[in-house]
This record gives structure tokens, sequence and C-alpha cells, in this order.
């Protein structure tokens, strides 16, 4: 990274009030939501790890949450819960291909040309189908990720503090090996 040492004073706030701005507003809060432990429980006990993967455990089908309490505010997990819809990632775009006999697959597009498409499914497999041979091609506006109204406020607090406190390498990442600088 080349030294920013020759730029002056004003160039250098600007510079610094763009970087910031590009955090999103992440700045963690100071005061504690809830209950870390009790928010892993909470996570356990609503089966995010069927679609999300945290370190090396959980499923690839849904974003890697591994470093979510580095990457998002409070506000926006607090919004992905209770509204998923609302910020739909590109690459996490549902599709749902109902087959002649009438038989519908939903899954997350993986890969589409102008003849097929692949999804991947919630049970991680792929699978791959020839669009002149689908009844019908839907690409879904809603989320695949049902919303999570129904926590208490209490679990929904605790659950954001576990993932808060998520800030850890996310999967298929490697650490820098010793010695190396």
């Amino acid at each position: 990274m080349p030294s920013f040492s020759g730029m002056d004073d004003d160039d250098m706030a600007y510079l610094t009030q763009y970087l910031r701005s590009l955090s999103g507003g992440v700045a963690r809060q100071t005061a504690k939501l809830g209950d870390r432990l009790a928010g892993r429980a909470v996570y356990d006990r609503s089966g995010c790890a069927g679609c999300h993967r945290i370190g090396g455990s959980g499923s690839v089908y849904g974003p890697d949450l591994s470093r979510i309490g580095g990457a998002r505010s409070v506000e926006y997990l607090r919004e992905s819960l209770a509204n998923p819809s609302a910020d739909i990632p590109p690459e996490y775009e549902g599709v749902t291909v109902t087959s002649p006999n009438g038989r519908r697959t939903t899954g997350i597009r993986v890969n589409e040309d102008t003849f097929t498409i692949q999804l991947r499914l919630p049970d991680q497999r792929f699978a791959s189908f020839r669009k002149d041979e689908a009844r019908e091609l839907t690409y879904e506006k809603k989320s695949l990720m049902p919303a999570y109204q129904q926590l208490t406020s209490v679990e929904l607090n605790n659950l954001l503090e576990y993932l808060l406190g998520l800030r850890g390498q996310a999967a298929g990442t490697s650490k820098k090996a010793e010695g190396i600088r």
C-alpha cells in the first residue's frame, strides 16, 4: 500500500471521511444487547446452520456469517432477521424451476446461460436444468430465508449479540503462514 504522508490535511480528511463511509455504519455499540451464549442457543435452535456457515461449521446455502459482526451494523442485522427480503445479495437470489410434470425445484442460482440454469439446493446438492425443458422459470422476489418475527425481544437481542460477536475468519480463507512478512 502506498504511503499517504505527502497528502495535505484537507485531502487526508476527505480520504478518511470516504473510508469511514464505506463501513456502512458498522461501528459497534458499546452497550451489550443481550447474552452471547444464549444467542448461540437461539442460532442453534432456529436451525440457522442449515443454511449459514460459521467458521468450518454449517451449510454453504446462505451467506457465510463468520465475520458478520465486523461487516454489518446491528440495525442491518435486525432488519435482515425481521425482513430478509429487504436486501438480498445477488449471489443469493432464489430461482424456482417448474418441470413439465409440475414439480417445483427452488434453489440459489449458481450459474446461468442462454440454455441452462444451475441451482444450489438447500441440501447443498446442485441441480442443472435445460431452460427449453422447463415449464416455468421464476426469479424469486422474496428471500429464501424465513423472517424470524416469532422471536421474543430477549431472544432477538441475544441472537444479535451473538452475531455481532462473529468477527473471525471466513471459511475458505487461509491465515498467513508463520515466518512470512
